[in-house]
């Protein structure tokens, strides 16, 4: 067994000039790749460094100075940088834009905004969002979340100063009736201004980089890896023949020739690992990100790549040749990053789907990533047992595949028959080593018999034979093969019989050939039926679920508890019991970041004292914190206006008038009428929104990944000089065509059965 395992680690070295050449390949594409991504950046945006997000807002706006003035204010919010930009343009230009995807929404404000306002009038805002585009699905319900924390703020200013009015008159004092009014707005608007200064950000990283850097690091990372493979494919999959053979003539244990495998893939998933580190050199990537190694990371790396070594054997153990492992690889990866929250940030995937990717193992290469780039060590005894149990579980389905053509051929099932297993088989071995030694002896008394006979044979006219019949085989093949213009090629004689054939009827055969071929290819079949299947589950668990982002929540006077908890929204906040429960939740992954509200934050933010008062703990690869932010502001804005207001109105109109008058009573009801400002959602082409599940990208990846695979057969072709008498060019089109059109109906299923197509 020992001589094995030096035989694999033997293999291992001889692949590393293969290797190293294919990743130096590699990474001089990455590089152009990026330096063209920068410089196009450049050109486009004129040199500004400011960063630019994929979500663009059109708004459709007239033209004063207080609408400039609010646009301006709602663009440098935080909030709203961090996941959009305002455009502004006209009403057919933006529709335009929103028809195309170019846009994420539309806003249309009513031309005449101050005055139905001030009047009471209140227009509805127009929000248009775009038709079933997978990526905005997903941002739709941001921003929906965002206008409706906007809303809210705008919707209490108005209510207090059409409240104003109506207890004014009650209390008989409208003649300060215009001073309130400017009270109000003064104070509404200073405590709106200062939003920003409130937060004090404290980022649960030892490292110090920024959050979207670790998400979209750490998930490129996972993902890389478990296509990383392709690389060494020619070193993960052994030739069953020689598998057997191994364990029937030198004894090696399949699980023996596995884990020495295991052992020098090790080396070979090592150099391919350090490979995208190298892009970390790179000065942009540098200055984003930064790595802290220490004994845990060590630890960490090395199951990562325990893990991916062994994902890599048993992927190949049943897909088999290198070329088909192309379509396996990449769908496994699409549908493990999608869950993992990869493509999509988990807390904004739905709960069922999260809950069931936290398990799979790009979730714990994921997370061993972020631990490596923030230098938290907090999940660390959960993420190594992971990636320990998947390791095993990969072992184990490699193993299996490799007794499985032992078990079909052999015909006997159980771990109790093995002894009976290698006795038949040395009898069999036996006898046939018998069997052959009589055949042997017995042909060489026939050639002894008619030794004289086969002197006798005229060597001329055998050779005279043999040319004869290569000359009409040669003809017959040119016939049947040679390119002409007509239909019917060329008419042959043999035998007297006359043989035609068509150049259409040739190219129909190997179509057929070609096509049997891809039928045999089991891999193919089972990963476009996993398509569809995968694609109707996820939408099932979309529907029976909700996506909402965890917000923990620490509350020293209790004040905002019951606001928090009856909140419906993307938002979902915890209330939490002490400050050290919040941090444990945000370092522990169950909320996305958590909130400290010391006492008496209401009456600051009236006093405008709460600079950095309120605590905010971030994971070290949040992405929504700031969304949760406006919404809190929100409810922070409401309670802290109101109470204000009720001292407000109780002082100017005189306690003594106020006593029977419930003044949050009066400011709510103006609210539920319905008669502030509010928006209208509207989407284009659709009465229902579609689903968040990427089908369209899964199915466009999937038709790529059909088309490289094709190209990978047709390259493994013409290597081993198969069809060469034949044009190359038509062959090479079908091999890549039919999987291109397997995977696209395929897709058309996916889609129709998620309700992209046809609707639910």
């Amino acid at each position: 067994m020992y001589i094995w395992f030096v035989t694999e680690w033997k293999r291992a070295v001889a692949q590393l000039p293969v290797l190293l050449k294919r990743l130096v390949i590699f990474v001089i594409a990455c590089v152009v790749l990026m330096g063209l991504t920068v410089f196009g950046t450049r050109q486009i945006w004129g040199g500004n460094n400011t960063q630019k997000t994929t979500v663009r807002i059109g708004y459709v706006a007239p033209e004063d100075m207080l609408t400039k003035l609010a646009v301006s204010y709602v663009e440098q919010l935080e909030s709203v940088k961090s996941w959009c930009s305002l455009e502004k343009t006209t009403v057919d230009k933006g529709m335009a834009l929103l028809e195309n995807g170019a846009l994420t929404a539309l806003l249309i404000l009513p031309d005449d905004l101050v005055n139905e306002i001030l009047t009471g009038s209140n227009a509805p805002v127009a929000v248009y969002l775009p038709e079933s585009v997978d990526a905005s699905v997903t941002n739709s319900k941001v921003f929906e979340e965002l206008a409706n924390a906007g809303v809210g703020m705008l919707q209490t200013a108005q209510a207090e100063i059409y409240a104003a009015e109506t207890l004014a008159g009650e209390a008989g004092v409208k003649n300060l009736l215009e001073e309130m009014y400017y009270d109000i707005n003064r104070f509404n608007l200073s405590i709106a201004l200062t939003r920003e200064s409130l937060w004090e950000n404290i980022s649960l990283s030892v490292t110090g980089n920024h959050t979207y850097a670790v998400y979209y690091g750490s998930a490129f990372f996972a993902i890389y890896l478990l296509v990383a493979a392709l690389f060494i494919g020619n070193f993960c999959k052994r030739n069953h023949l020689q598998q057997f053979m191994a364990w029937r003539r030198l004894g090696v244990p399949f699980a023996w020739q596995l884990a020495s495998q295991w052992s020098a893939l090790l080396l070979l998933m090592a150099l391919v690992g350090v490979l995208p580190f190298c892009l970390l050199l790179y000065p942009p990537f540098a200055a984003l990100l930064s790595v802290v190694f220490t004994p845990q990371m060590a630890v960490a790396v090395f199951f990562v790549l325990a893990l991916s070594a062994m994902y890599a054997l048993m992927v190949y153990q049943y897909v088999g040749e290198h070329q088909r492992a192309v379509l396996v690889l990449g769908l496994l990866a699409l549908a493990q990053g999608y869950a993992a929250g990869c493509i999509i940030p988990s807390v904004l995937l739905p709960q069922g789907i999260a809950a069931v990717g936290a398990f799979v193992p790009a979730a714990y290469i994921k997370a061993a990533f972020t631990m490596l780039f923030t230098g938290s060590t907090q999940n660390f005894s959960e993420v190594i047992l992971g990636l320990a149990v998947w390791s095993c579980v990969c072992f184990v389905f490699a193993w299996f595949g490799m007794t499985l053509p032992e078990r079909k051929m052999l015909g006997v099932k159980g771990k109790d028959k093995n002894v009976k297993w290698r006795q038949e088989s040395v009898e069999g071995l036996h006898r046939r080593n018998v069997n052959n030694n009589n055949i042997l002896k017995n042909q060489e008394m026939f050639q002894d018999t008619n030794r004289v006979d086969i002197k006798k044979i005229n060597k001329e006219e055998i050779a005279e034979e043999i040319k004869e019949g290569e000359k009409k085989a040669q003809n017959l093949q040119n016939a049947r093969y040679k390119s002409s213009n007509t239909q019917v090629v060329k008419n042959i004689q043999d035998d007297g019989k006359t043989y035609k054939t068509t150049e259409a009827s040739f190219w129909m055969t190997i179509f057929w050939i070609l096509f049997k071929r891809l039928f045999y290819q089991k891999s193919l079949w089972v990963c476009l039926c996993l398509v569809v299947i995968l694609s109707a589950a996820a939408v099932q668990m979309e529907n029976s679920t909700e996506t909402s982002i965890v917000a923990a929540v620490y509350d020293a006077d209790g004040f905002m508890e019951e606001t928090l908890t009856q909140y419906q929204g993307l938002v979902k906040f915890v209330l939490c019991s002490s400050e050290e429960e919040v941090k444990q939740m945000v370092l522990r992954d169950k909320a996305e970041c958590g909130y400290i509200l010391p006492a008496q934050i209401l009456e600051q933010m009236a006093q405008r004292k709460a600079d950095d008062s309120i605590i905010v703990y971030e994971d070290g690869d949040a992405v929504a914190a700031r969304v949760v932010d406006e919404v809190l502001f929100q409810k922070l804005f409401h309670c802290a206006s109101l109470q204000w207001f009720e001292g407000y109105i109780a002082e100017k109109s005189g306690s003594e008038n106020m006593e029977n008058l419930e003044i949050s009573s009066v400011v709510e009801e103006q609210i539920a009428k319905d008669k502030t400002f509010a928006i209208q959602i509207e989407r284009l082409g659709e009465e229902q929104i579609p689903p968040a599940f990427p089908a369209r990208l899964l199915v466009v990846s999937g038709v790529l990944l059909c088309a490289l695979q094709g190209l990978a057969q047709a390259g493994v072709d013409w290597q081993k000089k198969r069809f060469y008498k034949y044009n190359r060019a038509v062959i090479v089109l079908i091999t890549v065509v039919q999987p291109v059109v397997m995977g696209m109906l395929a897709g058309g299923t996916a889609l129709v059965v998620t309700g992209w197509i046809g609707g639910k």
